[in-house]
């Protein structure tokens, strides 16, 4: 624990304000894909973006570095926060975040069978690279056609 303290410490501001912010958001979207799903979540995330691009101005975005650094104070507050998550909510918030920086972030799903099991897999790519995760997911899973920035977001 005293590790993980020290680390902390030698964080930056910014660092420290976006691992609050994923250690926040994370809990909230778990628990809201349980209760309405996934499509209504992500409209809700991208109506929220919208809103604060609106109300701020899109060229006054919080800069947060590059992406590595979105990428990993999200990694961090998944597994030192209240909520560690899925590879779905933990995708969702990672998509919300990158995309709130401006970047063109993908929320990808894809699927495989292992016998007679069916499993499913979440991350987020931007220009076609996978920025969640070690190792490419779509070595293991086979990406659904269906565009979830778009297509699954409810039509008005």
């Amino acid at each position: 624990m005293r590790r993980a303290l020290l680390r902390f410490i030698r964080l930056s501001a910014t660092e420290r304000t976006l691992f609050f912010r994923s250690a926040i958001l994370l809990p909230l979207i778990a628990c809201a894909l349980r209760i309405f799903g996934l499509p209504k979540v992500q409209a809700g995330l991208e109506r929220r973006r919208k809103r604060a691009d609106l109300r701020e101005g899109i060229g006054a975005r919080q800069d947060f570095g590059n992406v590595s650094t979105v990428v990993r104070m999200a990694g961090a507050a998944a597994r030192y926060g209240l909520v560690r998550g899925n590879c779905l909510s933990h995708s969702l918030l990672l998509w919300h975040l990158l995309r709130q920086e401006g970047h063109e972030a993908r929320m990808r799903l894809g699927g495989r069978r292992e016998g007679k099991a069916f499993e499913a897999h979440a991350w987020v790519e931007i220009d076609g690279q996978v920025v969640n995760g070690h190792d490419d997911p779509r070595d293991l899973f086979t990406p659904f056609e269906v565009d979830v920035n778009h297509e699954l977001t409810p039509q008005k």
